[in-house]
C-alpha cells in the first residue's frame, strides 16, 4: 500500500523540482553576455553642509561618477541626469565633454586617466542637484537616471556620504 501512495508523490515532487530548475535558468544567457557598451561607476552624493555631516533639506549637493564608454567604435555622449531626490539636475561642462570617444571614459567630480588623451578630456565636470529633498539622507541611497544618446536611461542607486569632506 505504501508503494502505491510513494510513486505518485515521488512523481509530483520530481515534476515540481524540474519546474522550479528550469525556472531558474531561464534566460542564464543574459548573465554571461559581454559587458555593457556604457556603465556608471564610483557614483556617489556630497550634500552640502555647514560644519557638521548634517544634510540640508534644499540646499545643492554634487553628484560624483565616472561614465565609461566600452565601445570600440561608436562615440557615446551624456545627455542628462535626474533623480525624484533633487528638483532639478544640473550639468556644469561644454557638450565636447560629455561626448565619449571609443573606450574612454568621463568624470563629474572627480579625476580620470584614459587610456587616449587625445581622445577624452582627464578633466572633471561638475554635477549638481539642487533643491535636495528630504529623501536624501546620508549613508542612504536613491536613485539616479542618467539619459544617454545610444545606451538610453541607465537607472542606479548611488549612495549618499555619510560624512563628506568640507570644501575651502
Amino acid at each position: 500500500m505504501s508503494t502505491h501512495f510513494a510513486r505518485p508523490a515521488v512523481a509530483a515532487a520530481v515534476t515540481a523540482l524540474a519546474i522550479a530548475l528550469s525556472g531558474c535558468s531561464e534566460n542564464q544567457s543574459d548573465n554571461t553576455a559581454e559587458p555593457a557598451d556604457t556603465s556608471i561607476d564610483n557614483a556617489y552624493i556630497v550634500p552640502a553642509f555647514d560644519q557638521s555631516c548634517a544634510l540640508q533639506t534644499n540646499a545643492p549637493a554634487d553628484l560624483s561618477f565616472t561614465a565609461t564608454n566600452n565601445s570600440s567604435t561608436i562615440t557615446e555622449t551624456l545627455q542628462r541626469i535626474s533623480t525624484p531626490a533633487a528638483a532639478d539636475v544640473t550639468i556644469t561642462a561644454p557638450d565636447s565633454v560629455l561626448a565619449m570617444e571609443p573606450q574612454s571614459s568621463i568624470a563629474a567630480g572627480q579625476p580620470v586617466e584614459n587610456t587616449n588623451e587625445t581622445a577624452a578630456p582627464d578633466e572633471p565636470f561638475h554635477v549638481t542637484l539642487h533643491g535636495v529633498k528630504n529623501t536624501l539622507q546620508p549613508g542612504k541611497s536613491v536613485p539616479v537616471a542618467f539619459q544617454f544618446e545610444r545606451a538610453g536611461t541607465l537607472t542606479i542607486n548611488v549612495a549618499v556620504d555619510a560624512c563628506p569632506t568640507q570644501k575651502d
